[in-house]
């Protein structure tokens, strides 16, 4: 049995080959690497790959059940999954490159397919159980 308040690993993630390790905590826990936290407080945590050139990293979780109404309506989207994978590669686009996630959505709007392939590379996960939509993203 767990016991209230503590932090765990939720679970271990499979990354690709050369994208180092991820893993979910139950909740916010302050440390060195990579991370983001979702609406409900669950941690995702990154250690990038390890590389001699200097490479900015970044990661970006939301839950499904994330109250994303409002701002679907605003980007003229209906559909709450399409919505949450555009969200997370763009959240992650805009951390690497350094742009606040609302002026990244002003200059080049709700899109970034196709546009990055030269100077960054993400992928995305889903996981069934845990419900959460992911991005990782590594960037010059």
């Amino acid at each position: 049995m767990l016991m209230a308040g503590r932090v765990y690993k939720v679970k271990q993630l499979m990354l690709p080959s050369g994208w180092g390790k991820s893993y979910v905590l139950n909740k916010y826990q302050k440390k060195g690497q990579t991370r983001s936290i979702d609406c409900r407080g669950r941690t995702l945590c990154w250690d990038g790959p390890s590389s001699s050139e200097k490479l900015k990293f970044a990661c970006d979780i939301e839950s499904s059940d994330t109250n994303v109404k409002d701002i679907m309506t605003f980007c003229n989207i209906n559909d709450s999954n399409r919505f949450l994978k555009t969200w997370v590669h763009l959240e992650v686009i805009a951390k690497v490159l350094n742009i606040p996630i609302f002026k990244y959505l002003k200059k080049y709007g709700f899109k970034y397919e196709g546009m990055w392939e030269d100077s960054l590379k993400t992928i995305y996960l889903y996981d069934d159980e845990l419900e959460m939509h992911m991005c990782f993203g590594v960037g010059k």
